[in-house]
């Protein structure tokens, strides 16, 4: 049976399990009866552009998006390693945002340049639909004014309902205060805090003075007590500010924190309950004080997608913690090797589709293999590493693999760079021809062509090359960039081509196979 032939109804299901782009890619003007199915599906759009490659990504905008500008509701940009630049060439096909009407939600992600933001926040000012912003992992060193700037922009955004500012550095309370006198009518706050501490009474407060119509709220605060005094005595002065009429009484805001006794990690959270957010740090030794009564009915980590799981062979399991130690839907999952099989209780392997793995100096690489055999459904795989990849990872068989990042632990001696023999195993190996995205520290900057030659399907490569000479002074300087120019000799010129401005060893290549 030919697709053609199948039930209006049935093609349309078909259409559910593709995303926006994948379906104008591979449908849009084949005949007058897929254009007209494409019109009963879309009445709006998605366009998610975060993984698409640069041909695609130019198809679309040059041939399908001006005739949908106005039919597109929702947005996601990314300048990562997948999609480097895609941002500032979205812009200069001439798709401002003003341009979409009908914009509801925009999402950037990886966006390093603080000007550009507010350029397009300038362009959103006057959407009549526009109600969510999430700015992902969006680094900026700009001063703290600057970053002040940045949110009377967002602020300015009149129809705007929900904002999710997932990576924005305040360093002070009263910076902290003066972001909360912004927004009075908050209803929901969901805080995460690394520098800044804060105990149950100041954070009482903040709330009743700055936010007083808040009915959520959601915190994690990251932090160390000072270690020359008793951490116990320390942990329930905290937990005590927390026992307040405010806390338990009036809102019934619950805290627990998670610590371990030994220096050897520093993993002290404090957060409310039930646990609200993606990010965790797991120890199997670690102990928890709470200020709720009925404690396990608040063990839920079902919003956890991001796992570091934290070694600790050398001590004693502490079993009265294994009621807590399931998580369900963890994506993506950090270890190091070698690891104990507790690991093997608390998540689901085969749900895993991210996998980061820090290999010592002297490895079982077999043991890396038979763990990477238990993850069916993994996407992307990165190797920190500390001495020479060994050529038995070359010969793993998961096709499943799509994303492969090598990256060398940060120390002083670390110099293992991939020669000519490792990225011949690789681009030979069955990752390597399954691979669409890879980054990886390279010997000579031809291995960069042959990579890019012999690995058919790669679609990105971010790589780090020995001999290039380029350094934070060549940088601030009118120096010529001398391996991007050479690149962009020797590789086609549809390739996109740049040095990552926040990692300057960093090259970014977006291929257009």
């Amino acid at each position: 049976m030919k697709l053609e032939d199948l039930a209006n109804e049935i093609l349309l299901d078909l259409f559910e399990l593709l995303d926006d782009i994948q379906l104008l890619h591979a449908f849009n003007g084949l005949n007058s009866r897929f254009n007209m199915l494409l019109f009963t599906r879309f009445q709006t759009y998605h366009l998610d552009f975060r993984s698409i490659s640069k041909h695609n990504f130019s198809i679309v905008c040059q041939q399908y998006l001006p005739t949908i500008i106005d039919q597109v509701i929702a947005l996601h940009l990314s300048n990562n390693n997948e999609t480097p630049n895609l941002l500032q060439l979205f812009l200069s096909y001439g798709f401002t945002l003003n341009r979409f009407n009908h914009l509801q939600m925009l999402s950037l992600y990886h966006m390093d340049s603080l000007s550009l933001l507010n350029e397009i926040l300038l362009q959103c000012r006057h959407l009549s639909y526009f109600t969510r912003l999430n700015l992902i992992n969006c680094n900026f060193d700009q001063k703290e004014t600057e970053i002040v700037y940045l949110i009377n922009n967002i602020w300015s955004l009149s129809t705007l309902t929900h904002c999710n500012l997932d990576n924005i550095f305040v360093s002070s309370i009263y910076s902290l205060e003066n972001l909360f006198r912004s927004v009075p009518n908050l209803y929901y706050l969901t805080i995460h805090t690394s520098s800044i501490f804060l105990n149950g009474y100041e954070w009482q407060n903040i709330i009743v003075n700055h936010l007083p119509k808040i009915k959520v709220f959601r915190l994690k605060m990251e932090f160390s007590f000072p270690t020359k005094k008793n951490k116990e005595e320390q942990i329930e002065e905290l937990l005590d500010s927390f026992r307040t009429h405010f806390w338990i009484d009036e809102h019934q805001w619950f805290i627990q924190y998670n610590y371990i006794q030994t220096n050897a990690f520093n993993c002290d959270v404090l957060y409310t309950l039930p646990y609200a957010f993606e990010n965790l740090t797991y120890a199997s030794t670690q102990l928890s004080k709470s200020t709720c009564p009925e404690n396990k009915m608040f063990q839920c980590f079902d919003r956890v997608k991001i796992l570091r799981y934290l070694n600790q062979n050398q001590y004693i399991f502490n079993e009265s913690n294994t009621y807590s130690s399931r998580f369900l839907n963890v994506r993506h999952l950090e270890i190091d090797l070698p690891f104990n099989d507790q690991l093997f209780t608390i998540i689901s392997l085969d749900r895993l589709v991210s996998l980061h793995i820090t290999l010592p100096l002297y490895s079982d690489h077999f043991s890396l293999e038979g763990l990477l055999d238990r993850m069916t459904h993994l996407d992307s795989l990165t190797i920190q590493h500390w001495s020479s990849i060994h050529s038995t990872l070359f010969q793993m068989k998961n096709e499943s693999i799509r994303r492969l990042v090598f990256v060398q632990s940060s120390t002083i001696s670390s110099n293992s760079y991939f020669d000519n023999i490792e990225c011949a195993a690789l681009s030979n190996s069955s990752l390597g021809f399954h691979c669409e995205v890879l980054v990886v520290d390279v010997q000579h900057r031809t291995n960069i062509l042959e990579l890019i030659k012999m690995m058919t399907n790669l679609r990105s490569l971010t790589v780090r090359c020995k001999d290039d000479e380029w350094n934070i002074w060549s940088s601030s300087s009118a120096e010529e960039d001398e391996l991007v120019t050479w690149l962009r000799r020797y590789l086609p010129l549809t390739c996109l081509i740049i040095r990552d401005q926040k990692k300057i060893s960093n090259i970014q290549i977006w291929i257009d196979s």
